[in-house]
This record gives structure tokens, sequence and C-alpha cells, in this order.
């Protein structure tokens, strides 16, 4: 069921934070709109999968790329949001990082060395020779798992690994400027903060795929905290989502834009919860993680099974892909990723 938010829940009263259902819902949708966009895709230009085609997928799933614009104003509402009641200080830094570094590094790593296996087995025992892995070196392996690989001439071996590097980047900035752009500074000085961030990925050499081209989507996030915890009220709110639209629109696109609009008006505005929500936006990382190395391994599988020749047939092919990703995914969390999740709440930021 779906439902306002009651007016009083929107305060600043310090209590122990709660489990915000939308979020699931979100990380959710955003995941496997990802998924989806990977396994419909041109195989030439990032698509997982190359023996199933459908055209007709492809155009309907064209945008899913989109869901990575989600999964950063979620950020931008839910890793302050998860300091805001601890009396963070900037000494806290390295403490918040630990956490950090706990939470998302360990099952990162873990799909790295299951794709090196992959990589293997497919040179050794498929090709017969050394194609994927003759070229690993020392410095892709490191700039992989420090996330360092924009800043390098190496490749990721994992396609999605570019999103985790711009979160880490929002991680250090959130941990060295919280306490100033959330607790104790006001509305303008928050907008012209962010601004300034926004507009940075304009000067020559600071453009790409980093925090700074993307930052308008984590200000949204950090603008919807701000009303959530009752900073600012309905107008401002408004008015803020506005200018970080624009900017959004200028380093991105307008579907980009409006998509974080539309995530951030839902956090804000939206109540929902329901069981089937919380277990896809649980699994949500791990489907993320996992989702190439899984469906590219269904899809070599499926392949010896039969050859595609129809659209009805690809479309079955693809849609197990991705039942089986989500299935695998939920393994993958329950195996690797809740372990580290279990540590990294135990934690103190």
């Amino acid at each position: 069921m779906i439902q306002q938010y009651p007016a009083a829940l929107l305060t600043t009263t310090v209590k122990p934070q709660v489990h915000l259902g939308v979020l699931d819902l979100l990380r959710g949708f955003a995941a496997l709109c990802v998924v989806l966009f990977h396994f419909t895709g041109d195989s030439n230009a990032g698509g997982a999968l190359a023996k199933f085609y459908s055209p007709l997928m492809r155009e309907t799933f064209s945008w899913g790329y989109l869901g990575v614009d989600i999964f950063f104003v979620i950020s931008g509402f839910i890793i302050p949001y998860s300091i805001w009641n601890i009396s963070y200080k900037v000494q806290d830094f390295g403490k918040y990082m630990i956490k950090r570094v706990v939470r998302i590094c360990p099952p990162a790593y873990c799909i790295i060395g299951f794709i090196l296996i992959q990589w293997y087995i497919t040179d050794h025992f498929l090709h017969h020779d050394a194609k994927l892995t003759s070229s690993i070196t020392l410095g892709q392996v490191l700039s992989n798992l420090f996330f360092l690989v924009p800043l390098t001439h190496y490749k990721w071996f994992n396609g999605v690994f570019w999103t985790l590097a711009i979160e880490f980047q929002f991680y250090i900035m959130i941990g060295l400027v919280f306490k100033y752009l959330y607790i104790e500074s006001k509305l303008p000085i928050f907008i012209f903060s962010n601004v300034l961030l926004g507009l940075a990925c304009h000067i020559p050499g600071f453009g790409g795929d980093n925090f700074l081209t993307f930052s308008p989507l984590f200000s949204m996030g950090g603008a919807t905290l701000l009303f959530y915890k009752r900073k600012i009220n309905k107008w401002a709110y408004l008015m803020t989502l506005i200018i970080f639209f624009g900017l959004s629109w200028s380093s991105l696109s307008l579907t980009a834009g409006l998509f974080g609009l539309v995530t951030s008006l839902i956090i804000a505005f939206v109540k929902v919860q329901h069981s089937i929500f919380k277990f896809i936006g649980t699994i949500s990382y791990s489907l993320y993680l996992t989702h190439f190395l899984v469906g590219s391994t269904v899809e070599f599988l499926l392949s010896k099974l039969f050859s595609p020749m129809t659209e009805i047939q690809n479309v079955f092919g693809i849609v197990i892909c991705i039942v089986l990703s989500c299935a695998a995914s939920y393994v993958y969390y329950l195996l690797i990723e809740k372990p580290f999740l279990k540590i990294a709440r135990r934690l103190k930021a």
C-alpha cells in the first residue's frame, strides 16, 4: 500500500533510524534496469549476452543504464542519513571509511576472483589459448582492487565497477564535509557548494566518469535528506531539486536529470513496504555485481541446448538468464555479502 509520509515523521528529533521500504523498491528497480540493459544490449557495446538477441527487448530496455543514476541518488540520501544521528566528526573519518570498505569491497573482490576463474576456464578448456588471461598484470589487479582504473590505461574486470569508483569518491567527500554541509550550514551554502561541484566537471580535464560529473544526482539525494530531516520546507526542497536537475541536465542528459528528480520525489513523498520489494532490494548489490558473470555463463550453457532462431526463443533465453541471475545473486548474498554486511553493521562509523 502506497501513501504519503505523515508530516509528523519528518522530524529532526534524535531517534533510531528506521528501515525505509521505498529504498528497497528503488534499489531493486535500479538493479533490474541495469541487468535488463546489459542482457538486451549489443554485445559489442557492453552487452553481456552475445547469442540471445531480441530487437524488441533491446529497444524496450535501451534506457536501463539509467538505473545507475537511481543508485547515485539513493547513495546521496542514505550515506549521510546513516551517520546523521551518531555525532559524526571528521576525526571519525578513518572508522567511517573502514565500515564502507568492509561493506562494499569483499563482495566486489570475490566476484573478481570468480571472473578470473571463468576466464581461465574459457582460455584453457574452451578456446585452448590464453587470450583472456595472458594480458592480466599486477597493475591491472591493483587498479581494480582500489577502483583506480579511470586513472590508468587498464580495463575493469567487471564493467559495473566504474560506478563503485564514483561511489567511493562520494564516500570520501561526505566523510570530510558532512558536518559542515548537513548539520552546520544553511541551505544557500548547501546549494552553492553542490553547484560548484556540479560545474567543476565542465573545467577541462575534470570531466568524464567521475564523481564531479554525477555529483548533481548525489546532491538531489542530499537535498531529499535535508527535507526528510525537516531542515528545509517543501518549497525550498522543490526549488533545490530544480537547481540540481538543471545541473544534471547540463552535465549528463535531460533523461538522467528526470530520473534523478523522480527518484528524489519518490524517496521524499512515497512510503511503501512489501516483502517482494524488500527481497529485491536486499539482493540488489549482489545482483549488480554478479549478473555479468552469471548471465554469460548461463547463456553459454543454454546455447549448448538450443540455437535461438526466433524472437520468442531469444526472449526465452534472456528471461532464463535474468531469472537464474536473480537466484544466483540470492545465494551470493547469503554466502558472501551478508556476512560482511553484518561485520560492517557492528563497526562504529
